[in-house]
């Protein structure tokens, strides 16, 4: 399968020194999946809810840990005989890299590994082929990625000073 789109996402951390931790929430916006060959391009919507921690070195470079203990994709599949709803549930862990521009601009590169275990769906008629259904084994879904961003990392105020 291929997922492509714009992610739009935020995260709001606490920072103790040089260490941070906090939630991590991001969306798609206008994505598209193929999800097997032969399918049409869908529209999709991937959405993450997670924690990230990491180390900011001085407004040099950042790195990060994350983990998304909610990440799903909402999307169709449409074939030549049919159309499908689906969801996929599951979590992904990343890890990223961050290098500053100036104070307020930072140029960012994650890998980001999926695994998604639960599946609904339903047809075109509206009958479902899929009641939610747990995925195991070689049936579960997973996949890897590289993603490069933008951010504007802004200090509000420090709780610990």
């Amino acid at each position: 399968s291929a997922f492509c789109g714009f992610d739009f996402g935020a995260r709001l951390l606490m920072s103790y020194d040089e260490f941070f931790l906090g939630p991590d929430v991001s969306s798609t916006l206008f994505g598209n999946m193929k999800f097997a060959e032969g399918d049409s391009v869908e529209r999709a919507r991937n959405s993450k809810i997670g924690l990230v921690a990491g180390v900011d070195f001085e407004k040099t470079l950042r790195f990060w840990l994350g983990y998304h203990f909610l990440d799903r994709i909402n999307s169709s599949v449409s074939t030549l005989d049919h159309k499908a709803d689906f969801v996929l549930s599951g979590t992904s862990f990343k890890l990223g890299v961050g290098y500053y521009l100036h104070d307020f601009l930072s140029l960012n590169v994650e890998y980001l590994r999926t695994s998604y275990g639960k599946f609904q769906g339903t047809t075109a008629k509206g009958l479902a082929f899929s009641y939610p259904q747990t995925l195991s084994g070689a049936d579960v879904i997973t996949g890897s990625m590289f993603s490069f961003s933008v951010s504007a990392p802004i200090e509000f105020y420090s709780f610990w000073y």
